[in-house]
């Protein structure tokens, strides 16, 4: 069982507050995460799934069509542009 100790270092650690009335919820939900974990160190994957190295599943473009050949009309349906580049809202 995850002692309260635990979870008030790793809240800690990762920097959120945890009153005393959520410690006890979140060793519940710790160990039933670590539950699950223990579950799936378990699963065994089929042998034939094992030997397969990840490789590109990507077919073959066959007919490609000439690069930037549909550029222009793209940019020309943009709402905006800045510098030849389609402007959008910053993501912070």
């Amino acid at each position: 069982m995850i002692s309260k100790d635990e979870i008030r270092k790793l809240s800690v650690l990762a920097r959120i507050e945890v009153d005393k009335k959520e410690i006890k919820s979140l060793q519940g939900d710790m160990e039933n995460i670590l539950g699950f974990v223990s579950k799936l160190k378990e699963f065994s994957m089929p042998e034939e799934l094992g030997k397969e190295e990840a490789t590109n599943k990507m077919r073959e473009d066959k007919d490609p069509h000439e690069s930037g050949k549909h550029t222009e009309d793209l940019l020309n349906q943009a709402p905006e542009l800045k510098e030849g580049f389609v402007k959008v809202k910053k993501v912070l």
